[in-house]
């Protein structure tokens, strides 16, 4: 098996990371693997994902020229540990320099510098960027880029003009993204947007961005369209500052700030799995009463179907934002009485084979291109756990 050393920031939900993560995910992690160099300490988003798939999180000390010695005696610890490494691919800008060097020096054969930005960012940081910008060529002995202009601000004109670089560009998984109407209604109704005309950015809140000419221009946005609202996703050290220009442009009731999706999402499921638990327990409940009160097997019957009713009551403010066409009112109605004819015409088992295969046939029928997706969704996880 091969192992990749990708040398990152830490594995948060950012662009850099959230790319490598989509080629992570599909490729035949039985014979390639990634594993992440981590200069941050804190935990990233995608840590656990990327331990349950088999890879290895490295944590270093920051990218610091007072801190490089540290560095070093940190990496080579990694390298004598794991020297099935024979590949570095560095994701971290000029700072990438830090990690190529230490691989040069512990005789890594394979040192890649990927270059994911047509600019370097001009803050304190800038004079030490610009020498180890000045120290990658001898560092580097492959050359890989998002696009050409990133390539020409890395590599310089000579390498694009000799094509001596690899153009990778960021893929992203199309059938996530595909529309739905349902999904619309439902971030809408959750974030209180109903009837706005949105303009949705996701992004890192960094100068790269450029959050400050977004807003501004919204604000004019704004001016002219009573409904317009703002929608920003993700993270960053510009937040705060971003929350401040929108209050003193007078459009802070006509921005969201999101945040992390990630965290949201995994609030809500949070949230969803205390009420799954709480029905379970409210199940058993009913179930025990009824048992009690009437003595005779139906009784469960009755519980269940309690139970039932209190999981809609529960559940029901999450979903207002649901519209349902004809066949989607149709189908669970012919579900239950199919299950009805099948219950009371048939024994257990042909009822049970026959009620599973008018299932299959009526879904197929009314939901084709769902089920197309569905089949394509399982055969796709299928084909990544061989």
């Amino acid at each position: 098996m091969i192992r990749i050393l990708h040398s990152v920031s830490n594995m948060d939900r950012a662009g850099i990371e959230t790319m490598l993560m989509n080629y992570y995910r599909h490729i035949d992690r039985s014979k390639i693997q990634f594993d992440f160099l981590c200069n941050k300490k804190k935990p990233g988003a995608y840590d656990a994902e990327i331990k349950e798939m088999g890879g290895n999180i490295y944590h270093t000390p920051g990218l610091n020229p007072a801190k490089y010695p540290s560095y070093l005696k940190c990496m080579k610890k990694i390298f004598e540990e794991n020297p099935e490494y024979k590949i570095v691919e560095a994701h971290n800008g000029a700072l990438g320099v830090y990690a190529l060097h230490a691989a040069k020096v512990n005789h890594i054969p394979v040192r890649i510098f990927h270059a994911h930005g047509a600019s370097i960012t001009r803050d304190w940081k800038l004079p030490i960027k610009l020498v180890c910008k000045a120290l990658l060529p001898s560092n580097m002995n492959q050359h890989f880029s998002c696009g050409i202009e990133a390539a020409r601000c890395y590599f310089g004109e000579k390498v694009v003009e000799r094509n001596d670089y690899e153009l990778i560009p960021n893929a992203i998984e199309v059938n996530r993204f595909v529309f739905d109407s349902t999904i619309r209604n439902r971030i809408r109704h959750d974030n209180h947007l109903e009837n706005k005309h949105i303009v949705g950015h996701v992004g890192r809140f960094m100068s790269q961005k450029n959050h400050t000419f977004l807003l501004d221009v919204f604000a004019e946005v704004s001016k002219r369209d009573s409904l317009a609202h703002l929608v920003l996703l993700g993270d960053g050290e510009l937040m705060d500052a971003m929350k401040e220009k929108a209050s003193n442009l007078g459009i802070k009731d006509r921005v969201t700030f999101v945040g992390n999706v990630g965290n949201k999402a995994q609030k809500k499921q949070s949230i969803y799995f205390i009420k799954l638990t709480a029905i379970i327990v409210v199940g058993f409940v009913f179930n025990v009463i009824c048992y009690n009160l009437y003595k005779v097997k139906e009784s469960f019957a009755v519980g269940t179907l309690l139970s039932a009713v209190c999981w809609y009551f529960l559940c029901l403010p999450d979903f207002k934002w649901i519209k349902y066409n004809t066949k989607e009112k149709l189908y669970p109605f012919i579900q239950t009485c199919a299950f009805l004819v099948c219950g009371f015409c048939f024994s257990a088992i042909p009822g049970f084979f026959i009620y599973i295969f008018e299932i299959m046939v009526v879904t197929w029928i009314s939901f084709p291109k769902e089920t197309k997706f569905i089949i394509n969704e399982a055969k796709s996880k299928l084909a990544h756990l061989k």
